[in-house]
């Protein structure tokens, strides 16, 4: 292949698979949740060790890292490695972060990343009418996450779920090269 190869041709496993499915999914990894569940278990097993020690802040210390790791952080790993984040293009021209309204393709104006220290995130560019119907049909907690995220994806950005099989470079490459073909229909 040459280096001056149109950007859908650098992903053809990707594009025959949505060919013939009409679907690209891409489903973070169980290992983060299982690494964060076996970190859960060991601030649990400190826990209850500190409950023994026979000084106050050790035993503060440790009623805190049962509610936290054991209470939150047990079932919250649980939770990610049974419903793990996901990331869907479907032809039926709607593009959907997991847990997330679904954004058509005619409100994408193509897709970037943004680095912030070592971590690159993927990066979703939407219209103004886009953002707009996005923001209007997010609820609840993904509401506040969105607002939070905001200033770092850009006011038209949305992130990527994080820890997904392939980069968030060639998963904004593949969107943009397929963006005007799905958005026409």
């Amino acid at each position: 292949m040459t280096r001056d190869a149109p950007a859908a041709s650098r992903f053809p496993e990707w594009d025959r698979a949505f060919d013939s499915t009409g679907t690209l999914h891409f489903r973070t990894g169980r290992h983060v949740s299982v690494l964060a569940l076996l970190g859960c278990l060991v601030f649990v097993a400190a826990g209850f060790w500190m409950l023994g020690v026979e000084r106050p802040l050790a035993a503060i210390a440790g009623v805190l890292a049962l509610l936290f790791f054991g209470v939150v952080g047990i079932p919250v790993c649980v939770y990610l490695f049974f419903k793990p984040r996901s990331l869907t293009f479907t032809a039926t021209a709607s593009h959907g972060i997991t847990r997330r309204p679904l954004i058509p393709w005619e409100a994408v104006a193509g897709a970037g990343h943004v680095t912030q220290g070592p971590q690159t995130h993927g990066v979703l560019r939407l219209t103004p009418e886009g953002m707009a119907a996005y923001e209007g049909a997010l609820t609840g907690r993904a509401a506040r996450v969105h607002a939070s995220q905001k200033p770092y994806a850009g006011g038209d950005g949305v992130f990527f779920p994080p820890y997904l099989p392939a980069s968030p470079r060639d998963i904004a490459a593949w969107v943009n090269a397929n963006r005007q073909r799905l958005a026409t229909g």
